[in-house]
């Protein structure tokens, strides 16, 4: 199970790199670490939740930004 949760979020990085989103390729690369390298069951999925709750926060700014016009980013 861990191992297919590590190869779906290393091909999501891999998906948002490609896209040009390069926070949510790093939280989901530190996801693919964690889910593939920690220790036990329990922390993982604490640490793989904190990630999603990161993940989603990361989705919203960056719908936000590509929502926004140029002319009216911060610069």
């Amino acid at each position: 199970m861990c191992a297919t949760i590590a190869r779906e979020l290393s091909q999501m990085r891999q998906r948002a790199l490609t896209a040009g989103v390069g926070t949510i390729a790093d939280v989901a690369g530190t996801m693919s670490i964690m889910a593939a390298r920690m220790g036990g069951l329990n922390a993982k999925v604490r640490a793989l939740n904190d990630g999603i709750t990161s993940l989603t926060m990361q989705l919203d700014q960056a719908l936000k930004q590509a929502s926004t016009p140029i002319d009216e980013r911060p610069s």
